[in-house]
């Protein structure tokens, strides 16, 4: 009789649509090879454009494949333009805007060093950076483009420190100090620099200085 209810059993479960121990099975069996090629085709993305593999332990990776598995059938990611054009742009836009209290707070408590650096790119373009720094953290304020001859000109240089010495305003302190490389431009600069904004101080990098010194021995 026991082997008659389970018969029975399962003609009623096929009747009202509910799925028996064996559909069960097939449909676990299917789950489990969906898996392993999802699995299998992440390491080949990992190991054929070598990213790092704590990659998969970041939160910001856990947040993509949530938003993945919710995202509609037919969506596709961006390009390259796109993503680094008008999404990193929004994202850069939405992180200065979170750190800003942040920076408000930090340097609004002591004067703070600007420290610029430039090198060429692989089109040979002449780019700039600027960072607001104090003893406790850093803050990366952007990077310029320069002209070929903004690049060889001390006034231009000059004038792109000064107004990011302008940039900090009250409740903000003011830029007390200003570290660049020690090429013949960013010297000349330096003058400008200080005479423009006397409480300015202007001096070398150290860690540059000692790099050129560990090239010549």
């Amino acid at each position: 009789s026991r082997g008659l209810g389970d018969v029975y059993k399962r003609q009623v479960a096929a009747a009202v649509g509910q799925p028996t121990m064996k559909q069960q099975m097939m449909r676990g069996a299917l789950t489990r090879q969906q898996r392993e090629l999802v699995d299998i085709k992440l390491a080949e993305f990992f190991y054929a454009d070598n990213i790092s593999f704590r990659v998969v332990e970041s939160p910001h990776f856990a947040e993509l494949v949530n938003a993945l598995r919710a995202a509609p059938d037919d969506y596709k990611p961006p390009n390259r333009r796109r993503l680094g054009g008008e999404l990193l742009d929004s994202e850069c836009a939405r992180l200065r805007a979170q750190d800003q209290p942040l920076r408000d707070a930090l340097l609004s408590a002591h004067g703070c060093t600007i420290m610029c650096d430039g090198w060429d790119d692989i089109d040979r373009n002449h780019l700039v950076n600027l960072l607001y720094s104090t003893a406790s953290t850093s803050f990366f304020e952007g990077t310029s483009q320069l002209t070929s001859e903004q690049s060889e000109d001390a006034s231009s240089i000059a004038n792109f420190i000064v107004e990011g010495v302008d940039k900090l305003s009250p409740p903000v302190a003011s830029v007390i100090h200003v570290v660049t490389d020690t090429c013949s431009v960013m010297k000349s600069a330096w003058r400008l620099v200080e005479k423009e904004r006397p409480w300015v101080s202007t001096t070398c990098c150290a860690p540059h200085v000692l790099n050129l010194l560990l090239k010549d021995i």
